[in-house]
């Protein structure tokens, strides 16, 4: 069924394309930082017109920071792209601590008259993945201490509800938690909104399979035909958002056991690069030793390892790396069941009687809480890890 807000929007036939607005911030100083704006503008009308585009930034207050307007003819049933820049001074930065938000006001003309208009929220931030510090912020170091979640909120249910949604993650801030990883789909368009308002760095994550079925039915069937546009929506849809720091095309795919793995795992990688080349691309393998060999792994910038803790000394060095899932663990809390056993030692036991997990922690496939933190606080070359 439908579990998230629909919206029928209706257009001028001369407007800005679905998505059509990208905002970047290629220069970054204290003094100033270059915003550029790209709007796409459609025609579909039989007859050429000139149009005008005006982008206003506005800071947090409302008040206006910098503005530029352009004048474009543009054919019947045609698309053009303006690509306009502009100078912030001062400009306040977007950080898990201070996330500051600008908003880029969109305004496009036909006549004199306004026809349309978008705002696109901005976040003025610098972000770099290292292969021996981990990862950067506006220059300064922060560890990724994530947290995998899925789109729904148990019991309450599948459909998207914003406060629902805050209220998770100001429990997860409470916790030290700073990061989001979307597994395996990307989510409401309104969570990266709260994960700009609050701060919250995302890894958007599309796609649990490739072309190589995990289930009978599963999205293999439609790889072929939905997978190029199915990505480039994730990608189209959220890159505005200044949460975003890293996209993530596949979860524990079977390509990383098949001779062909690399070239499906490069288209993908091409098609995220096409639309934005402003944050790095990994995938969620659970098998890097065959990952590489199949060259699966060649075209990510970020080498994403599930678990796999094994590997982290002997894999580091010639690419940036972080611990995409981690720390599959149960646990009751307060709960610390233990027996004696023949020699009447104390023993903590993981299950007792009324089914109660150990607040120790029992595990599943993956590893117990500490034993992941421990060694990742040993391995600096690692951004930080999503626990699942």
């Amino acid at each position: 069924g439908i579990y998230r807000r629909v919206w029928l929007t209706t257009v001028y036939p001369v407007h800005i394309g679905q998505w059509g607005t990208y905002v970047t911030t290629p220069e970054i100083s204290e003094s100033e930082a270059v915003v550029r704006v790209r709007t796409q503008v459609e025609n579909h009308t039989n007859t050429g017109t000139a149009v005008t585009l005006k982008s206003t930034l506005l800071d947090l207050t409302g008040k206006v920071v910098a503005e530029i307007s352009s004048t474009q003819p543009l054919k019947a049933g045609g698309a053009y792209e303006f690509d306009q820049q502009v100078a912030v001074p001062e400009p306040q930065l977007w950080s898990v601590d201070s996330p500051y938000l600008y908003q880029v006001v969109s305004t496009l003309d036909v006549g004199g008259r306004t026809v349309d208009d978008k705002v696109t929220t901005l976040g003025i931030r610098s972000i770099e993945f290292t292969k021996d510090k981990g990862f950067f912020l506006n220059g300064e170091h922060v560890d990724i201490k994530g947290m995998c979640l899925h789109h729904d909120f148990g019991v309450i249910g599948t459909a998207f509800y914003p406060r629902a949604m805050e209220w998770q993650l100001e429990i997860l801030r409470e916790m030290g938690c700073n990061a989001i990883r979307t597994s395996t789909t990307p989510f409401d368009p309104e969570f990266y909104a709260i994960c700009d308002r609050m701060g919250f760095l995302v890894m958007d994550d599309i796609l649990d399979e490739w072309k190589l079925d995990k289930l009978t039915n599963g999205y293999g069937q439609f790889f072929d035909e939905w997978s190029e546009h199915d990505v480039s929506s994730m990608v189209r849809r959220d890159r505005n958002h200044p949460s975003i720091i890293l996209w993530s095309v596949g979860n524990e795919i079977n390509e990383q056991y098949h001779k062909d793995g690399g070239e499906v795992a490069k288209r993908l990688v091409e098609i995220v690069k096409k639309l934005d080349t402003t944050r790095p691309v990994t995938a969620c393998l659970n098998s890097p030793i065959q990952a590489i060999a199949n060259g699966v792994e060649q075209p990510m910038d970020v080498r994403g390892l599930n678990y796999k803790m094994q590997y982290y000394e002997q894999l580091k060095g010639d690419k940036p790396m972080i611990s995409t899932e981690s720390a599959t663990s149960f646990s009751t809390r307060g709960s610390y069941p233990y027996t004696y056993d023949s020699s009447q030692v104390l023993k903590i036991v993981d299950v007792n009687n009324n089914s109660e997990c150990s607040s120790y922690g029992t595990f599943w496939g993956g590893t117990r809480s500490e034993e992941t933190l421990m060694t990742i606080r040993k391995s600096p070359w690692m951004a930080g890890h999503f626990a699942w």
